[in-house]
């Protein structure tokens, strides 16, 4: 598709010379609005919008290395808490916290998990499930031991059950 130059030329040149600086200045005028319209705003505004993603990626960055740190902080240091009864074995702290949470007489059986040496099985009969809770979460939040398995039963008499316990120590 070939333009014909002169027929604008032929066009301007049929024009007063007020009218053809008017035509030509408004030519131009319409030339540069196309330019910024069609190519320098879509390039700023997708300056912009990069520039925006990198200070959203770089506070990203800068959270995650915080957390980075922070997480290594908690493994070198046990988890940021200190736990207590270390150096005992998990049986004999089963025993001595249930009788210090008067657990002792449900108590019927503690013996060491076989598949799992940091691991202890534990049976309990006829106590109270407030009064096992609650130990629960203060072997737990005091020495680390989490409940990896648990069967309990409900009891006739209301608010007793009888547990079997799988138990995790800290490592």
């Amino acid at each position: 598709m070939n333009f014909d130059w002169s027929l604008v030329k032929n066009y301007l040149d049929g024009l007063k010379p007020r009218e053809r600086a008017l035509v030509i200045g408004g030519a131009a005028v319409l030339l540069v609005l196309i330019l910024y319209l069609l190519i320098w705003e879509p390039v700023a505004n997708s300056v912009e919008e990069k520039r925006n993603a990198v200070a959203q990626q770089e506070e990203l960055l800068q959270w995650m290395r915080k957390a980075a740190q922070e997480i290594n902080q908690l493994q070198a240091g046990g988890g940021g808490r200190t736990i207590a009864g270390a150096g005992q074995s998990l049986l004999s702290l089963i025993d001595s916290t249930a009788k210090a949470a008067g657990l002792g007489g449900a108590l019927k059986r503690v013996q060491p998990d076989g598949q799992n040496e940091n691991g202890a099985r534990v049976w309990l009969e006829q106590v109270g499930f407030d009064d096992m809770v609650k130990w629960l979460d203060q072997l737990q939040k005091s020495y680390g031991v989490q409940v990896t398995g648990s069967v309990i039963d409900r009891q006739e008499a209301v608010g007793l059950v009888n547990a079997r316990l799988e138990l995790m120590g800290a490592s």
